[in-house]
């Protein structure tokens, strides 16, 4: 069964074909990426699919403040983008946190 992780997976590696973006709109990328991962995790919810967790971006941003004590207050992709130097390393800071947020899960 595919998960939002699997779907993040192909956006990775493929993100202008998903995004509508080119590699250097990273900052409207993750704009999109956001909303992308709001429209599935509400579609996940609502036919109750089989996901590790049932709302990725609060529980993302839970675990962005746990590992670096960042606020949530405007969510996980707006704390990204607030708090590295630019929206490049923003998108890697995504990256990054994302497999191990999948890690942590699958561990538990």
């Amino acid at each position: 069964m595919t998960t939002i992780f699997d779907f993040l997976r192909e956006i990775e590696k493929r993100p202008s074909t998903f995004l509508f973006q080119l590699d250097n709109e990273r900052e409207k990328q993750l704009r999109y990426l956001e909303a992308i991962i709001l429209g599935y995790s509400y579609a996940a919810w609502k036919h109750q699919g089989p996901e590790p967790t049932i709302s990725f971006a609060r529980d993302f941003g839970s675990f962005l403040r746990k590992r670096h004590g960042w606020s949530m207050s405007s969510g996980p992709i707006s704390a990204l983008l607030r708090e590295t130097p630019d929206a490049e390393t923003a998108w890697r800071t995504f990256w990054e946190n994302v497999w191990d947020f999948e890690r942590e899960l699958i561990s538990r």
